[in-house]
């Protein structure tokens, strides 16, 4: 059997989003269109004008450049469009020919397409056609393809560190792989592991890959394995791709993504259809309730979750960013703060610090869920369950956490002095100006005594 590598097309092409669950996201979604997997038309039926428009709602400038450069709009003209008109003139422009599904992604990256779209409805957009259910009885061609695609999906995972060769090989499971193995290929496994048992090296997972590439075990183990023991279960369902419940189980308790028949995509040439909208609104408002409630959930974790919430809750505890009381948080949102950290700490401005908050959150819930758990940690005098803080905007919140942060890095001896105290923070969500937060401490009462006495 031919050696399968998808190295060329990891490569290919390089994301430039801050974490690498975002950049797996990006890197996925351009491959899925450059091979061909789904086209500009797909695109288009799963978002359509109207759905792209309302997701570009925060989006001032990228809205303004799709109706210059796609529509013709002019410049002055674009920036004063509502979003429904926005939304008539990119659908007129498309149905007149003005513009077309391939200029609209040009003008649209693979990047802005994961800031804005959000990870559920692009993973199925990439993955309706169901290419892990192929086997060798579709024929060679067709096989060698989806045995590519799986391959550039697991390389694309290891790189960007959402996936490990242990994950990797616990998912697909060492007796499966030595049913699958042709014989020859076991001898080797075999030899490689006698040869290094005389240098006390165990055969670990990749001294397995050294012997056996990974593209070529792709070929050999069944796809739809690998697809929901590794692919959805250790890194979809793990980062957020897939909601919980489409991850359903079947008889044998395996897991397995539930997903939506394609026929009726094909048929129609609208884009935008009632159907796709409606599917969109419907997990909208799903997301929308979670994040009101990010602590309730009505399924256990699976095994994969479990592991990765240990991982960033022991990470965490390295870098002394633990939150109080962790075990109230949602794995969501404990490995988007984990995610957070990796940048934040080496950050050296409030706007980038500001960037690496706000880029590691999916949504505002999960984000000010996050910034409670942080304010609480970071400056304990303060009780995040009353107002001030439990009434503050949430972009307030994100200044007390970037003001704690700073503080810690330019060392507690500058930051304390009377001087630099910063203003309080403002009652409720919608506050229009941001002030920064305060320092530790609790103010002074008039008449010497303080908060609490």
């Amino acid at each position: 059997m031919p050696q399968t590598t998808a190295s060329d097309d990891v490569a290919s092409y390089t994301s430039q989003l801050p974490n690498g669950s975002d950049r797996f996201l990006s890197r996925v979604v351009q491959h899925t269109l450059a091979s061909a997997w789904q086209t500009p038309d797909d695109f288009l039926q799963h978002f359509g004008p109207v759905e792209l428009m309302n997701a570009l709602a925060s989006a001032d400038e990228l809205r303004s450049r799709l109706l210059v450069q796609l529509a013709n709009v002019h410049e002055k003209i674009a920036s004063k469009k509502s979003i429904d008109s926005a939304a008539e003139d990119l659908k007129l422009a498309l149905e007149e020919k003005v513009t077309s599904p391939e200029a609209l992604l040009d003008c649209f990256p693979a990047d802005d397409r994961v800031k804005y779209l959000g990870a559920p409805l692009l993973w199925k957009f990439m993955f309706e056609d169901s290419f892990h259910t192929t086997t060798k009885g579709d024929g060679a061609p067709a096989h060698d393809r989806a045995v590519r695609r799986m391959t550039f999906l697991l390389e694309c995972a290891l790189q960007e560190e959402l996936l490990t060769l242990q994950q990797l090989g616990d998912g697909i499971g060492f007796e499966r792989i030595a049913d699958c193995l042709p014989p020859e290929e076991l001898r080797r496994v075999v030899t490689r592991a006698l040869e290094g048992s005389r240098r006390s090296e165990p055969l670990s997972e990749e001294r397995l890959l050294d012997v056996i590439p990974i593209g070529k075990l792709v070929g050999y183990v069944p796809l739809d394995v690998i697809w929901t023991n590794v692919v959805i279960e250790r890194v979809a369902a793990v980062h957020g791709y897939v909601q919980q419940e489409d991850v359903v189980k079947d008889a044998q308790g395996e897991s397995k993504l539930g997903s939506a028949p394609k026929a009726s995509k094909k048929s129609s040439p609208e884009p935008a259809a009632e159907g796709e909208s409606a599917r969109a609104e419907g997990e909208d408002a799903a997301a929308s309730a979670a994040a009101d409630n990010p602590r309730s959930t009505s399924k256990p974790p699976t095994v994969a979750e479990d592991e990765a919430r240990t991982r960033a809750i022991d990470r965490l505890r390295e870098i002394e960013r633990l939150p109080v009381r962790h075990e109230e948080l949602t794995t969501p949102i404990l490995l988007s703060i984990e995610s957070m950290y990796a940048d934040l700490l080496q950050a050296t401005s409030d706007e980038e610090r500001s960037e690496c908050i706000h880029d590691s959150f999916p949504n505002e819930g999960h984000l000010r869920t996050a910034m409670l758990a942080l304010a609480e940690l970071l400056e304990p005098s303060i009780d995040v369950t009353r107002p001030p803080i439990s009434d503050a905007d949430t972009e307030a919140l994100v200044k007390l956490v970037i003001f704690e942060e700073r503080k810690r890095k330019e060392g507690d001896t500058m930051v304390r002095r009377p001087s630099l105290r910063p203003p309080p923070l403002p009652i409720g969500r919608s506050a229009s100006s941001i002030p920064a937060a305060r320092v530790s401490g609790p103010p002074a009462h008039p008449g010497g005594k303080t908060r609490g006495d």
